[in-house]
C-alpha cells in the first residue's frame, strides 16, 4: 500500500496547527507531543506499528565518564518510555 500525500512539512508548529484544525492525518511522536495528542483522535497501527532506531554515537577517543553516564541515562530513558507505551 502506498501513501498518496499532498503536503509534507518538517515544521512541527505547522503540522500541529493542521492536525488540530482537522486538516489531514499525521504521524506524531506519542511522548513529545502528548499534549497535542490529547486533543486529537488517535489510533494505534496494528499489528505491526512503525518503529524507529535511534543511534547515539561518539568517538571513543572523546568519551569521558560523564559522557558515558549521560549516554546510559538517555538509553534508559528511551527503553523505559518504550516499555510504558506498549
Amino acid at each position: 500500500m502506498s501513501v498518496d500525500y499532498q503536503y509534507e512539512s518538517d515544521d512541527p508548529a505547522s503540522i500541529r496547527a493542521l492536525l488540530l484544525h482537522g486538516i489531514g492525518i499525521g504521524f506524531i511522536p506519542a511522548i513529545t507531543w502528548h499534549a497535542t495528542g490529547s486533543q486529537l483522535h488517535l489510533t494505534r497501527l496494528n499489528p505491526n506499528p512503525p518503529l524507529r532506531t535511534i543511534y547515539l554515537t561518539e568517538g571513543q577517543s572523546k568519551e569521558t565518564p560523564q559522557n558515558r553516564r549521560l549516554a546510559n541515562a538517555l538509553v534508559k530513558l528511551f527503553v523505559d518510555t518504550r516499555a510504558q507505551s506498549l
